[in-house]
């Protein structure tokens, strides 16, 4: 495994990861698995990055926002991923989890560690996470705890995973959109009925 990490420059968990899901093909020849020198990775999904890392994805209203995440975990299902969603507003049914409850109970912190522990379980499926978030309510949180709570999900390792963070735009003021673009990834926004993705370089 660390031959071929070296080779394509990834971690020893990226290339289980790739096996696992497989996008990676080795040949098992008694003990001993091969990888052939002709031997490629299989490319990532059509949408490639589409949904990948700690992105934000802007939405007009709340229908809007529930067929997103749908288009996203249909997404993570095709990726063979770890699929969570937390909610934010009341009426959370399971298996999602109810981010509001965990922000009121623990701060940011309480849901910093449920995305956390969504990536380290991920990890040891050899999966890659898709998770994502309905919108926040306006009055929820005070705009500035939000704004570091964001930012600290930034250190949150993802691999080749994800975390959609959707917010309306009704909600936000100017200065809240400018920070929340430059703590994200990328950029989602609607566009002639599908999402047009700005992925920072």
């Amino acid at each position: 495994m660390p031959e071929v990490a070296g080779r394509y420059q990834v971690s020893e968990r990226t290339v289980y990861r790739w096996y696992k899901s497989g996008r990676l093909k080795p040949v098992k020849i008694g003990r001993e698995w091969l990888l052939p020198d002709d031997g490629q990775v299989a490319p990532l999904p059509s949408d490639g990055l589409m949904w990948r890392g700690h992105v934000l994805a802007l939405v007009n209203n709340l229908e809007q926002a529930g067929a997103l995440q749908e288009e996203v975990l249909a997404a993570g299902r095709k990726w063979g991923g770890r699929l969570f969603r937390g909610q934010w507003r009341g009426g959370v049914k399971p298996p999602d989890v109810d981010l509001g409850n965990a922000y009121v109970g623990g701060g940011p912190a309480a849901v910093l560690d449920i995305w956390r522990h969504e990536a380290a379980a991920a990890r040891r499926e050899g999966r890659p996470l898709c998770a994502l978030s309905d919108p926040p309510p306006r009055d929820f949180h005070p705009p500035e705890a939000l704004l570091d709570y964001e930012i600290a999900a930034n250190e949150i390792d993802l691999d080749d995973g994800g975390i959609v963070c959707l917010y309306q735009c009704s909600d936000l003021t100017g200065p809240q959109l400018t920070r929340l673009l430059y703590v994200h990834e990328a950029l989602y926004l609607p566009f002639e009925g599908g999402w047009r993705e700005f992925r920072r370089t």
